[in-house]
């Protein structure tokens, strides 16, 4: 049993925010739910579980205990554990602010925030029950002074997903530099639950997000492959690099402002920039095919599908689609499932750029003028060229 207060409660979601002591056993004994973020993982928000700190972690527990032994300071952690639980009810109980409770963790509570201090507690107690000593110490010393040793918890009720990685995110972000492209990841796995129009730029995020994984996933885009999803692995560009280069598109000025609101109203023809944007990569592609990389290579032979190409291309998409005519630019909204209309816009794609495809070598060449960086000017300075080439004022 945990003794807790009542930190807040909302009582229009039934939702609650508890603080108090929960001792290390009853989390240990409730099967709490560790899990990592993923490519696969869809949901998941927290950082993968690293074994080298678990095991730093747990040796700093065992100086604590000896320095405890010897009339030192007691095991402390900096910051509290943030835990997530459903309310065990049919019914939602809402709790009143102040209120005192004895509170029982439910099985497979969540870890939003400090997996890994847990984990730290949970690894030394596991290897002390297995083996006599853990690191030189005395294992049975190890285990009473577990077994009575509580966390400081904030303990978040009822909570989504959605509500749970954003207080994962504003926690860890604020406090200290972690992997951008995670922080998108997290940003754009879904639509709050509630109110959407509630996140600020929440349906943003999600479509940038969603048109970088469709670029990196979907077998027929021409980027397939290219992306280093949550900022890692191979790949050309950073996921947190493509998914700002999409907001700019998708910001209340954008050509993609419309496709926004349609989502905030539940219009699935929001779905149509997934459409164009397919279609004008597979035109870039075409129109440049003979720098275009087939596969990831370990040293390109251009900057087309680095990060100063793509940025330049994605930049000049406001272009292209500027000048479609207005009825085909509704008729892809309206039907930009239809095979022939997809087909119809890469070919006006196709012809709008084909004016680059003589200094497509030049422009994109590694030692070329554009190659001296990949900032946001070099990007600019390339889009700004691209745009000389085809005309465009």
């Amino acid at each position: 049993m945990s003794k807790v207060i009542v930190q807040q409660s909302f009582e229009e979601k039934k939702k609650s925010v508890l603080v108090g002591i929960v001792p290390f056993k009853e989390l240990y004994n409730s099967k709490i739910r560790i899990s990592y973020r993923t490519e696969e993982s869809g949901t998941d928000y927290q950082r993968q579980i690293e074994d080298a700190r678990v095991r730093s972690i747990a040796k700093y527990i065992v100086r604590c205990i000896t320095a405890n032994e010897k009339g030192g300071a007691n095991l402390v952690f900096p910051n509290s554990i943030i835990l997530a639980c459903p309310n065990e009810s049919e019914n939602p109980k809402l709790f009143k602010d102040g209120e005192n409770l004895t509170f029982n963790i439910p099985e497979q509570t969540m870890i939003v925030d400090g997996q890994h201090r847990y984990s730290g507690v949970k690894y030394l107690y596991d290897e002390a029950r297995r083996s006599s000593s853990v690191f030189g110490y005395n294992s049975e010393t190890i285990i009473k002074y577990l077994e009575s040793f509580s966390f400081g918890c904030t303990i978040l009720v009822n909570y989504d997903m959605w509500e749970q990685a954003q207080i994962f995110a504003n926690v860890n972000f604020n406090q200290k530099k972690v992997n951008k492209s995670l922080f998108y990841d997290i940003y754009g796995v879904s639509i709050p639950l509630d109110d959407a129009n509630t996140i600020p730029r929440q349906n943003e995020i999600y479509l940038a997000h969603e048109l970088v994984v469709l670029l990196e996933n979907d077998t027929s885009s021409a980027f397939n492959g290219f992306v280093k999803m949550l900022g890692r692995g191979s790949g050309y560009v950073s996921q947190s690099f493509l998914v700002e280069a999409f907001l700019k598109h998708l910001s209340a000025k954008g050509i993609w402002s419309d496709a926004v609101e349609m989502l905030k109203s539940g219009d699935q023809r929001y779905k149509y920039v997934a459409h164009e944007l397919l279609a004008y990569m597979a035109a870039v592609r075409f129109t440049l095919k003979s720098i275009w990389p087939e596969e990831i290579e370990d040293k390109p032979s251009s900057v087309l599908c680095k990060t100063t190409g793509v940025g330049a291309i994605i930049s000049l998409l406001k272009d292209v689609h500027l000048a479609m005519s207005n009825k085909d630019v509704k008729e892809m909204k309206e039907n930009a499932f239809s095979p022939l209309v997809y087909a119809k816009t890469i070919t006006f794609f196709v012809d709008f750029l084909k004016p680059l495809q003589p200094h497509g070598e030049t422009l994109f060449a590694l030692k070329g003028e554009f190659a001296r960086g990949a900032g946001s000017g070099m990007q600019n300075s390339l889009y700004v060229r691209m745009k000389e080439i085809l005309g465009i004022k």
